[in-house]
């Protein structure tokens, strides 16, 4: 089964890093960008939706905070799984993606390898063993 995945992100380096490790670990997996909220939003409108959302939080724009709660707030787009994948390990921050329904937060490694293991048992959760409602 093929995926398709949004990644939600303004940081050219992070976006590239995410896209080499998400394609190592689901090669089949189509992977669509979004360098903020607002542009996310337009992309879910216009597109088929995606399987999986990975979003960062701090962007211009819209940020992912509110990215997220429209999202979560919307009938059709809050079946779709959202990790947050941020730089931030502020338990304030953990705790306001959750209350506005995030599936989980990852805080962003610092190396490729680091990418890829996240990626890895992204995959290995998100696309083997939970079964999606997209």
């Amino acid at each position: 089964m093929s995926y398709r995945i949004l990644i939600v992100e303004d940081d050219p380096l992070d976006s590239h890093l995410i896209t080499k490790a998400l394609q190592s670990a689901q090669p089949d997996a189509v992977l669509d960008y979004a360098q903020d909220g607002e542009e996310a939003l337009e992309h879910l409108s216009k597109s088929p939706l995606p399987s999986l959302i990975v979003l960062d939080l701090n962007m211009p724009r819209m940020d992912g905070q509110t990215f997220l709660a429209r999202v979560k707030g919307d009938e059709t787009l809050r079946k779709i799984p959202t990790l947050v994948l941020s730089t931030s390990d502020s338990k304030r921050e953990i705790d306001e993606c959750y209350k506005r329904h995030a599936n989980a937060y990852l805080v962003k490694p610092d190396s490729l390898d680091g990418y890829n293991r996240i990626a890895g048992r992204v995959r290995d959760f998100w696309m083997e063993e939970v079964r999606l409602a997209v």
